[in-house]
């Protein structure tokens, strides 16, 4: 009964934290019923709530990485849309944001296509992740173009998150997820 009580508290908490309110008294008093609860946990239990505890900070990091890669995303295409179009200022602050970028003609729109394309298997290695977190079979397929970078990104994701692949074979409740 503790160890439920112990998942669900942890879950709102996380879920407050993802959404900004980390510090508020709500937060403050679930903490402590938390840390109530631990107290009255036996070892084993406690050994499964530090795991919830990752996931839940790992899928809460996901999320926010993907928000961000998806902006910057937006902001390319953006860019790339109007690359074509001589002097327009939403292109050159794009660019000048993008050192490499200043040059001029073809090559400003090959690179724009090459950031995007990378950011592309970016995102899908770290979609593909939170579904496999997750304990879902669903994969996002990548052109074979960008396989380079998208095995990369696992790598990366892997190393930074702190998952090794044979966790990977075990799934998560998604009922613990943050939403």
């Amino acid at each position: 009964m503790q160890a439920k009580q112990y998942r669900t508290n942890l879950r709102r908490l996380h879920h407050l934290i993802y959404k900004g309110h980390g510090k508020s008294t709500e937060a403050s008093r679930i903490r402590h019923c938390l840390s109530v609860l631990w107290e009255r946990m036996p070892k084993e239990e406690q050994e499964d709530a530090r795991k919830l505890a990752h996931n839940l900070h790992v899928f809460a990091q996901v999320k926010r990485l993907l928000k961000s890669l998806a902006a910057e995303q937006k902001e390319a295409k953006a860019a790339r849309s109007l690359s074509n179009r001589d002097n327009n200022p939403r292109f050159h602050e794009y660019a000048d944001r993008h050192r490499r970028l200043t040059v001029t003609g073809n090559l400003i729109h090959f690179w724009i296509e090459h950031d995007i394309d990378q950011r592309k298997a970016r995102i899908t290695a770290l979609t593909n992740l939170y579904h496999e977190l997750r304990g879902s079979k669903h994969q996002h397929g990548v052109s074979d173009g960008a396989k380079f970078y998208y095995v990369k990104a696992r790598q990366e994701y892997g190393e930074r998150f702190k998952i090794s692949p044979r966790n990977l074979n075990k799934p998560v409740d998604a009922s613990v997820l943050v939403a």
